[in-house]
Parts: C-alpha cells; sequence; structure tokens
C-alpha cells in the first residue's frame, strides 16, 4: 500500500510564514522618527506606506476635507431627529 503524506492546514500556513520571513517580505519593523501614514521606512529605505489608504494622501487633501464637512452640513437636514436637535439649541441661544 502506498504512503500517504497527510498535508495538515498548520503545517502549510507555517510553511508560508516560514518561507516569507526568511525571503525578509514579513515581520518587519518600521523605522523613522514618525509615521505619516504616506511613506514608511523599514532597514532604511523609504517606501510607499499600503497598509492603509494613506499612500493616497486623501486624509491631508484639503479638497476633500471640505467637500466631506458641505456633505455632512447637507445630510443634517435629511435627518429628522438632528433637526429637532438643531432647532432646540437655536432656540436657547
Amino acid at each position: 500500500m502506498a504512503k500517504v503524506k497527510h498535508n495538515n492546514f498548520i503545517d502549510t500556513v507555517d510553511e508560508v510564514i516560514t518561507n516569507a520571513a526568511n525571503a525578509g517580505v514579513i515581520h518587519l519593523r518600521a523605522t523613522g522618527e514618525a509615521l505619516n501614514g504616506r511613506h514608511i521606512t523599514i532597514n532604511g529605505k523609504p517606501s510607499y506606506h499600503f497598509g492603509t489608504t494613506g499612500y493616497l494622501g486623501l486624509e491631508q487633501d484639503r479638497r476633500l476635507k471640505n467637500a466631506a464637512k458641505t456633505l455632512l452640513k447637507s445630510m443634517v437636514h435629511n435627518f429628522p431627529y438632528q433637526k429637532h436637535i438643531f432647532h432646540i439649541r437655536s432656540m436657547h441661544r
């Protein structure tokens, strides 16, 4: 009878992670003074940080921030509860 090699899922995951760590692509440490969300320094080499959407610079774009504020202000008028709260606040000024 042929000998069957059983492949355990945990063994496979362990092998993949071990190989990736040995190749230097995971378990890395960021260095540098500060993280700005857009760039990251690993082993002295600056790189784009794709772990968040910060590499797009959206959180620092003044146009996007202003558009979001405008949208939120306009949406307040679509929710009756907020209308009620703003009405009460304006009455007490």
